[in-house]
């Protein structure tokens, strides 16, 4: 996925319970727009500077939200 590389940036992301570990997942998209991406983010993914894209499997940090609201979300389940 491809994101700006010079500075920290965040992406909006949903963290998830995967069959053997905690995972995450962008919720980037061009259909979507950001306020659809952001009702359904319960955190960031951040982006370290001098990276221009993250690769799927990779450890990356992430920064929680609490919204406080129950896993609200907007995307189905794939």
């Amino acid at each position: 996925m491809k994101v700006r590389g010079k500075t920290l940036s965040f992406l909006f992301g949903r963290l998830i319970f995967g069959p053997a570990s905690l995972e995450v997942e962008s919720l980037r998209s061009e259909k979507k727009g950001i306020l659809t991406e952001m009702l359904a983010a319960n955190c960031l993914l951040q982006v370290p500077p001098g990276r221009d894209r993250l690769d799927a499997g990779e450890h990356v940090k992430v920064q929680l939200l609490n919204l406080g609201l129950g896993g609200l979300s907007y995307f189905p389940e794939s």
